[in-house]
């Protein structure tokens, strides 16, 4: 399934666990966003082809309250995908406590963003 847009294309909210975004062309001719997660949701984005677009995961406050579990199903989880952009464009960024694992991926022009208030930030390998 292809998407066009230049625009938020997918958005997953509240409470929702699960779910799973797979086998997607996400097409934009600017700075789109593919896939927007808001709140306590957890889910899979995978082999999906992005163009010119990004993935932002974003809880709220009470993120903070809840363990830190690494290793879990916690967490939005991103593999297996091709993003390609615009040089300093972002393939994906992390907001207000949002929690991901972004593994196996091939980005091309395109930068991990993790960097704004309120997000974990962990150590991560790059294998060139």
């Amino acid at each position: 399934m292809t998407f066009k847009s230049n625009d938020y294309i997918i958005i997953v909210a509240s409470t929702c666990k699960n779910w799973r975004i797979d086998h997607c062309s996400f097409i934009s001719t600017t700075s789109a966003c593919a896939v927007q997660t808001n709140g306590y949701t957890y889910g899979v984005i995978d082999h999906c082809f992005i163009r010119q677009a990004e993935i932002l995961v974003q809880d709220d406050n009470n993120s903070w309250n809840r363990p830190l579990v690494l290793g879990t199903s916690n967490a939005v989880y991103i593999e297996d995908c091709e993003s390609v952009g615009s040089i300093n464009q972002d393939a994906i960024d992390g907001l207000g406590g949002g929690r991901f694992v972004f593994r196996h991926n091939t980005l091309t022009d395109m930068m991990l963003q993790c960097a704004r208030q309120g997000f974990v930030r962990i150590p991560f390998h790059v294998q060139l």
